[in-house]
């Protein structure tokens, strides 16, 4: 007997993602292609149920009680079953005091479990109610309904060919691992075995193809007055199971001003979830502003684990080191000429709730200082130490609106380079301000935006409307110190096309500013990105 799969509604993405290479080289932009993610993700079934056929309902005497046979089932089950005392012992009676208790398990510490009311004497009005905590007999992987051969997935899932009952830990480790996996869309299910309180888990698994994406961004810098055009390619697979490759070109229209290209990699190593990832950047600038050439190669390589993992909870660890060298290149605001070495340890936690999320990322950086290791601001440290904070809240409220919470600090002692600043203006943060448009060695941003979906169905349902308020407050630890703050709110949409295409308009207003005489202009940004994904 298979089973269908339930639904966990989760509503936003879930952890703010560690900085690419793009976002390192140039910063307030938005590497990524901006479509939003849809807002659901399937749970697996943990339980296998069967009820067989009863009497009609005219027939049928009252339930007077219910008695479980095999193992002593956990009281929220059981208190499950209490509703239904006094109704009618018919097949759909009991179909949905079965769904009740199989709900309340879902509920417990139980990882698998198998229910069944079989055909009976019910004229005592008593209901035997069969129950195994169940474990898997076997893992079968399938393709286009052919055994495929997934070592990978199954690997991760492979703790439960040992575990009798099935542990919950282990199987929702296992399963967020396989769901998880690039290139691959894992739809499981599970089928009665042979075996008393034994399952087989059946795992569907359809291969998405390679593809790419073309976007733009208005956004400008004060060196770089222009937006940039964007094409990204993503390849599943190559090299071994379960990798991901993927490369983006960027450049402004005139193809002079700016232009970059980057390269990342990950792959799983094993199968308990260590992931290993490597980035490379690229990029020329060539601002009208300024007549300086410059140019900036960064690259990064890193190893993440996941130490708690679950359907609702993770909390990865984490490790890389990366390397940067500026020649003249415009940074934001400023030209750079650096060369950094630095090590990075973090963790990153996130946590889902039916109609809510929340994600805190960590990261603790040490400067290294090797080789002809420089930097252009003055009295900097390239043995810099610094620690940084980056948060995010998200409630659902009803069925269309959203209330949206991010923030971010850091905080250090030492005289930073340009690049390790924390850096506000651009489409996240500062958003009625150009792109980097000031940096603070130490301080903290802070970002509220609700949003409504007014459509609730359709190719065009993950399409919103939203306002947005945000601030900073930071300082320069230099000869005197310097302490700025600067804040911005305003109002723009997201269409969305399903997941193919999106279009984003915003204005952003200025509200305080950082220092006098800047430019206290709004900020019009206009965003678009297609995507091209073969079925």
């Amino acid at each position: 007997m298979s089973v269908a799969l339930s639904s966990l509604y989760s509503p936003a993405a879930l952890a703010a993602p560690q900085a690419t290479p793009d976002e390192r080289l140039n910063p307030g932009s938005r590497p990524e292609t901006p479509v939003i993610d849809p807002d659901t993700a399937e749970a697996p079934e943990r339980g296998v149920v069967d009820v067989a056929a009863s009497v009609a309902t005219a027939s049928a005497v009252p339930i007077r009680g219910v008695q479980f046979k095999g193992t002593d089932v956990p009281a929220i089950v059981a208190e499950a079953t209490q509703p239904f005392l006094g109704r009618p012992a018919d097949t759909q009676t009991l179909k949905e005091m079965a769904a009740a208790m199989s709900a309340a398990y879902k509920k417990s510490n139980v990882a698998l479990f198998t229910l069944a009311i079989p055909a009976q004497d019910l004229s005592d009005g008593v209901v035997d109610v069969l129950i195994a905590e169940g474990h898997v007999s076997e893992i079968i992987t399938r393709t286009d309904d052919e055994i495929s051969e997934r070592r990978q997935l199954r690997g991760y899932l492979r703790p439960l060919l040992t575990e009798k009952p099935a542990t919950r830990e282990s199987f929702e480790r296992g399963m967020t691992l396989a769901r998880r996996e690039e290139g691959v869309k894992v739809t499981p299910g599970l089928r009665t075995a042979r075996e008393p309180g034994a399952v087989i888990l059946v795992l569907d698994v359809e291969d998405k193809k390679d593809g790419f994406a073309v976007g733009y961004d208005s956004r400008e810098s004060r060196l770089v007055d222009s937006g940039r055009f964007s094409a990204s390619g993503f390849l599943y697979s190559k090299l071994r199971a379960g990798d991901a490759l993927r490369g983006r070109l960027s450049f402004t229209p005139d193809g002079r001003q700016s232009r970059s290209a980057s390269l990342q990699y990950t792959t799983p190593i094993g199968t308990d979830g260590l992931t290993l990832s490597a980035a490379g950047a690229y990029q020329e600038t060539r601002p009208t502003s300024i007549p300086i050439e410059g140019d900036a190669t960064f690259l990064t390589a890193g190893l993440a684990y996941p130490v708690l993992l679950n359907f609702t909870r993770d909390l990865t660890v984490n490790a890389s080191i990366d390397h940067i060298e500026s020649s003249n290149s415009a940074l934001g605001s400023v030209i750079a000429d650096e060369n950094i070495t630095a090590a990075r340890f973090g963790a990153r936690g996130t946590w889902v709730a039916p109609k809510r999320s929340a994600s805190l990322n960590l990261i603790v950086a040490q400067g290294l200082d090797v080789g002809d290791a420089r930097s252009s601001v003055a009295g900097s440290d390239t043995a810099f130490t610094k620690a940084n904070a980056t948060g995010s809240f998200v409630q659902a409220i009803g069925e269309d609106l959203f209330l949206r919470l991010k923030a971010s600090g850091q905080w250090t002692d030492d005289i930073l380079p340009a690049n390790e600043r924390l850096m506000i203006g651009g489409i996240e943060y500062g958003r009625g301000f150009s792109n980097g448009l000031i940096s603070f060695d130490k301080g903290y941003v802070v970002s509220l935006e609700p949003a409504w979906r007014p459509l609730d169905e359709g190719s065009f349902a993950r399409s919103e409307v939203y306002l947005f308020a945000d601030y900073a407050d930071g300082s320069l630890l230099g000869a005197g110190g310097q302490t700025f703050d600067l804040s911005s709110a305003g109002i723009g949409t997201r269409i969305s096309y399903k997941k193919y295409a999106t279009l984003g308009l915003e204005w952003a207003e200025p509200l305080s500013l950082p220092v006098r005489g800047i430019n206290e202009d709004g900020v019009f940004t206009v965003t678009w990105a297609l995507r091209y994904q073969p079925d």
